[in-house]
């Protein structure tokens, strides 16, 4: 039986100068950050991912006992996205992640040939609602993330995490009211989002680049 290192193990060693360690935990996350990013830009991907897990490697020692690399690398991800927002869209200024949507900024996502209208819905409804919301509901629909660890990633109480997630499906249904009027659509698309993320996220693994 082959032994598998658990994450604390890998960066334990990382910590301590494995480079192989730190490899290790690069590959096994690469999906996730890559996704996170991917479903948000169409250019820069590669670049972002690049930069989260260097900035991992340089604030490795912030990572609290006890938390997950999994919420640590997300966390940086975010803040390396905030970074690369305010300076491709907003020249510097401040950007309001409350309020601002990916659509207002003129962002576009990776290309991503879509199996079902819902899939098609989902995606651009998402793009269409505050960052926060979208963010909250990618991270709990698509990479599965549970509520600990949200709070974890989204750096707020869980008990907001609920809340955001909640008025984020509200939003997220405006969206869609607003891109179709068959209501058959509205009520597949955020009635069975648990099940379309799913569905999306493999068709998003099928095109994953190499971690290498």
């Amino acid at each position: 039986m082959n032994f598998v290192p658990r994450d604390e193990e890998l960066l334990t060693a990382w910590s301590a100068g494995d480079k192989n360690a730190g490899k290790a935990l690069y590959d096994r996350y690469f999906p996730t950050v890559y996704r996170f990013f991917s479903s948000k830009l169409a250019d820069e991907v590669d670049d972002l991912v690049q930069r989260t897990f260097l900035a991992c490697t340089k604030h490795r020692d912030r990572l609290k006992d006890g938390a997950s690399f999994r919420g640590f690398v997300l966390v940086v991800a975010r803040n390396e996205l905030a970074s690369f927002l305010r300076r491709r869209y907003r020249d510097g200024a401040p950007l309001d992640p409350t309020t601002v949507a990916l659509a207002d900024l003129g962002a576009t996502p990776s290309q991503l040939i879509y199996d079902r209208e819902e899939h098609r819905l989902l995606v651009l409804a998402l793009r269409r609602i505050p960052l926060v919301m979208q963010e909250a509901l990618e991270l709990h629909f698509f990479e599965r993330l549970t509520g600990p660890e949200l709070a974890e990633v989204l750096e707020i109480p869980e008990g907001t995490v609920r809340s955001r997630i909640r008025r984020g499906l509200e939003a997220l249904r405006t969206e869609v009211e607003r891109l179709t009027e068959s209501p058959e659509l509205i009520e597949s698309t955020v009635g069975s989002i648990a099940g379309w993320a799913a569905e999306i996220r493999a068709l998003a693994d099928r095109s994953l680049p190499s971690a290498g």
